[in-house]
């Protein structure tokens, strides 16, 4: 198990990296790990209705009506968040999972991660992330498992297709083995390079 806390720029290459990485996938479940350690029951439930109103955006993105609510839903948590926090007088406004949740519905995702790994752990964020790569259950089961052995995010992912053009047939992966590709889904137990 991984129990470093990583870089925003290490959560970044899991978006950065990969053409189908799904925003609504990855916010949805950052949001459903997120919003239980916001401690004030009063901020948790308008970070829950913030959290819902962007998710619908992020799921119906042509609307203009979700995405304004989104935007404004978004504005209201962290004004309030702010406003929680200039009213404080001690270190600890219990406002940090808030915080990280309003880097969530701006798009964020890594600060996010960055921000909670120490409270919330390292294997929730993963889960999460990997959620939104859109692998089928033993790809993502496989990921999880090189993640927590200390491997990288892959340097880059797509569509997962069996050719010739792809490097040693391996679905989804434009790297040669040996610049350190993700072992295809069917291998169990992870290359060195």
């Amino acid at each position: 198990m991984i129990e470093t806390q990583h870089a925003v720029s290490w959560w970044d290459e899991f978006e950065q990296n990969c053409e189908r990485f799904d925003a609504a996938s990855v916010a949805e479940a950052l949001s459903d790990v997120i919003v239980p350690g916001i401690p004030s029951l009063l901020l948790r439930r308008e970070a829950e209705i913030a959290a819902d109103t962007v998710l619908r955006h992020l799921n119906r993105p042509g609307s203009t009506e979700l995405a304004e609510r989104a935007t404004m839903a978004t504005v209201r948590l962290a004004t309030t968040v702010a406003r929680l926090d200039e009213r404080v007088i001690g270190d600890e406004s219990g406002t940090a999972a808030a915080h990280a949740l309003v880097h969530v519905l701006q798009g964020r995702f890594a600060a996010a991660a960055a921000a909670v790994e120490p409270t919330i752990g390292t294997g929730r964020l993963l889960r999460a992330f990997v959620s939104a790569l859109r692998l089928e259950s033993l790809g993502t089961t496989l990921a999880l498992r090189l993640l927590n052995a200390g491997h990288s995010p892959p340097s880059r992912c797509g569509r997962a297709t069996r050719s010739a053009g792809t490097a040693g047939g391996r679905p989804g992966c434009r790297r040669s083995s040996a610049s350190g590709c993700w072992p295809a889904p069917w291998t169990t137990t992870p290359s060195r390079h």
